[in-house]
């Protein structure tokens, strides 16, 4: 029952009881409550022992809750790509091979990026969601993104030239956090 069907039903004097539906409308649970109309048609009244519903997160507070996860995602990203990309140009400048290069620049980013996502980005009410399960997923999904990276960055030396992964780098980086948001929501700090 709609909340105007429901006013309609208390503008009609409909006596009786109320289910779900209408418990729903005016009290914003979804457990079967039941209630009689009061004589005066105003509300439905529920004796407060009755209404045992689990308190009901909001779409508009999950909404902010993940935009607030999205936010300090990206500023924590931010910092791992520059600390990715100043350890991969410093090992690539001094000569060290593309691929080893780019894993250790990704390797810094990573134990960095494990425990502020899970002590900040992702924590709930204050308590840091770190550990080794969520390590392990952690590490499956670096390792995932790491390989991708890695490949596209051989990829960006052989189309472009030697000195392409300096600026591919970035662009890249940025990709893979998109990736790299929905995996760590949705997999590592659920």
């Amino acid at each position: 029952m709609s909340r105007d069907a429901l006013d309609l039903a208390l503008l009609f004097g409909i006596q009786g009881k109320i289910k779900s539906n209408a418990a729903h409308a005016v009290h914003g649970c979804t457990s079967v409550v039941e209630g009689r109309m009061p004589r005066d048609h105003r509300r439905p009244t529920f004796p407060p022992s009755t209404l045992k519903c689990p308190p009901d997160p909001r779409p508009h507070t999950m909404l902010l809750k993940l935009s607030r996860q999205l936010v300090l995602f990206i500023i924590v990203g931010l910092v791992l790509v520059l600390v990715d990309w100043a350890v991969f140009s410093l090992l690539f400048y001094l000569g060290m091979p593309l691929v080893p290069a780019n894993v250790l620049g990704r390797a810094a980013g990573a134990c960095l990026g494990f425990y502020l996502n899970g002590r900040i980005t992702f924590a709930e009410a204050g308590v840091a969601r770190l550990g080794r399960h969520r390590m392990l997923r952690f590490v499956i999904a670096w390792v995932a993104w790491t390989a991708l990276g890695t490949l596209l960055m051989h990829h960006s030396r052989e189309i472009f030239g030697a000195h392409a992964p300096y600026l591919a780098k970035p662009v890249i980086e940025a990709f893979l956090a998109g990736l790299s948001f929905l995996s760590s929501r949705f997999y590592i700090y659920r």
